[in-house]
């Protein structure tokens, strides 16, 4: 039997936190310890938000991306603890804009005050996002 890849390694760690999302492959699919790569979605319950959770496995790395956000992890476990704070709200997305365009984007913890990052200048709003909406904010900066 051969080692587990990278895509299974962080397939078996995510299954045991949230099974539900269906990443063990059942006996009759393609077998994914022979995928080396894979990607999924999970939509986002909130109804302010439309776009969902993306997941995309290489070979070495996991990227999590949700609103433009994104974080890329080499290792499987930081990402799995990354999905797990977006899904109970202990992480949000921050979006700074300066007038209609967003500037940039990060997770942030919602403990944090919406404030746009030293140095950027220009910011006009900060919009928040949570997974479920319970952190979800627009804010004018003056």
């Amino acid at each position: 039997m051969s080692l587990p890849t990278y895509a299974e390694k962080f397939a078996a760690m995510l299954s045991a936190v949230f099974p539900e999302l269906g990443l063990s492959a059942p006996p009759d699919r393609y077998e994914l310890e022979q995928r080396r790569c894979f990607s999924f979605q999970v939509p986002c319950p909130s109804a302010a938000v439309s776009t969902p959770l993306s997941v995309a496995v290489t070979e070495k790395e996991v990227t999590v991306e949700w609103l433009g956000a994104s974080v890329h992890f080499t290792n499987p476990q930081e990402a799995v603890v990354q999905i797990q704070a977006l899904f109970e709200e202990s992480a949000v997305v921050d979006t700074w804009y300066s007038g209609p365009y967003p500037k940039d984007r990060a997770f942030v913890s919602p403990r944090h005050s919406p404030n746009a990052p030293l140095g950027m200048r220009g910011v006009t709003r900060i919009e928040r996002r949570s997974w479920k909406g319970t952190h979800d904010l627009n804010e004018k900066v003056t």
